[in-house]
């Protein structure tokens, strides 16, 4: 597992333009969880990385809407395609 919020993965992989974050085992999300996903978008952003989350259950699903987080995190900015990672949380 790594540590996204520190962004040592996007600094160190400069190939990486789309980061997959597999949401599938996450059962409760708070305030906390939200922004940490925010800093993950804000730094994938920063460096023309694409963020998708994938397997968002309902509980994720639901807090993203109640805060209108949903859209600005599965915006996709504009860049061109180069390579994938998936993460797990």
């Amino acid at each position: 597992m790594f540590d996204l919020t520190d962004g040592e993965l996007l600094r160190t992989r400069e190939d990486v333009r789309h980061l997959r974050l597999d949401c599938a085992r996450l059962d409760m999300v708070d305030s906390m969880g939200l922004t940490v996903l925010l800093r993950i978008h804000r730094d994938a952003c920063e460096r023309g990385v694409t963020l998708h989350l994938d397997d968002t259950g309902p509980v994720l699903r639901r807090l993203l809407h109640l805060t209108g987080a949903y859209e600005h995190l599965t915006t996709v900015p504009e860049h061109p395609n180069v390579s994938d990672s998936t993460m797990s949380p």
